[in-house]
């Protein structure tokens, strides 16, 4: 091959190179001009829709949204300081806790409600069971009543709901113990004192359910 036409094979090779690139830098560019389109539109959408959600409900939940995206991240370089940095920079990592997200934050606010509600005194508008629940809240507030009656009373309610146990049943009582008959009364209560079972989907036939057995959960 003479000199003239190695020549003219490498300028064509560079040449097919350039052009590779430029397609790449094209392709690039036109799918973050897409992006950059499509997040306006998405923006412009609730000026352009009639139908936009505009109650409070909604615009509460829009402005949750918004505060907790981080605006200045593009979604194509980190999804996740995207959708998620705004949040992050306003929360500080408790040293109490294991873990914090948007459900427990959301948590640690209905329970605050919750406390705030049932610790108001009951009314008379307020509904039964509304009256029942404060009721039942302020008196495990009661500390120097419950230090007085100690653990009796339940002792008692557990006997006649549930039945004799043995570890807070006298010895000197005589009484028949069937741990399958306390099973199942404490099960209709709604306790589970050693194993829980429940009602699922079989995960091998999805169509069907079966009794499950799990671990008993301690609530507190």
């Amino acid at each position: 091959m003479s000199g003239a036409m190695k020549v003219l094979l490498f300028v064509l090779l560079l040449a097919l190179v350039a052009v590779v690139v430029l397609a790449v830098i094209v392709a690039t560019n036109k799918i973050r001009d897409d992006d950059n389109e499509l997040m306006k539109d998405s923006q412009e959408l609730p000026e352009r829709n009639n139908r936009s959600c505009l109650t409070p409900i909604c615009v509460s939940a829009a402005a949750r949204i918004m505060n907790n995206i981080d605006a200045s991240v593009h979604p194509c370089d980190n999804f996740y300081d995207f959708a998620c940095g705004g949040w992050v920079k306003k929360h500080e990592f408790p040293e109490d806790k294991h873990s914090i997200d948007v459900i427990s934050e959301l948590e640690n606010e209905v329970d605050d409600e919750s406390s705030r509600i049932l610790g108001e005194p009951p009314s008379k508008e307020d509904p039964k069971s509304v009256r029942s629940a404060k009721n039942l809240f302020q008196s495990c507030l009661d500390m120097e009543t419950i230090g007085k009656r100690g653990g009796q009373p339940f002792k008692n309610w557990l006997v006649a709901t549930i039945g004799h146990w043995p570890l807070i049943s006298s010895a000197e009582i005589g009484y028949s113990f069937e741990l399958t008959d306390v099973l199942i009364d404490a099960g209709k209560k709604g306790s589970f004192p050693l194993v829980q079972f429940f009602v699922g989907v079989d995960p091998r036939n999805t169509g069907t359910h079966v009794l499950k057995v799990t671990k008993s959960v301690l609530l507190y």
